[in-house]
């Protein structure tokens, strides 16, 4: 999902609905909306769990992966030179 306003990249919500997290196009965290229920339908650790894996999932998503182009390139053998004749 992509809200140019905000700039969010990814929002992420929990199976439950209760949680949702937004992260932005360069892949940080940047907002943490909680539904009015979440506290009375789970725990606190159980939530703090949930936020944090939904962080996760999202800066994952949103991390480019490295081009080829800016990997370093393969090393190459290097041949042995011919003894010199003494």
């Amino acid at each position: 999902m992509r809200d140019q306003g905000d700039q969010v990249e990814e929002l992420l919500t929990s199976p439950d609905g209760l949680v949702r997290v937004a992260i932005d196009s360069v892949g940080a965290f940047a907002r943490l909306e909680l539904a009015p229920q979440a506290f009375e339908h789970t725990r606190p650790d159980t939530l703090a769990r949930t936020i944090t894996e939904l962080i996760r999932r999202g800066t994952a998503k949103t991390q480019p992966e490295t081009p080829d182009w800016q990997s370093p390139p393969p090393r190459r053998a290097r041949r042995a030179r011919p003894a010199a004749d003494t």
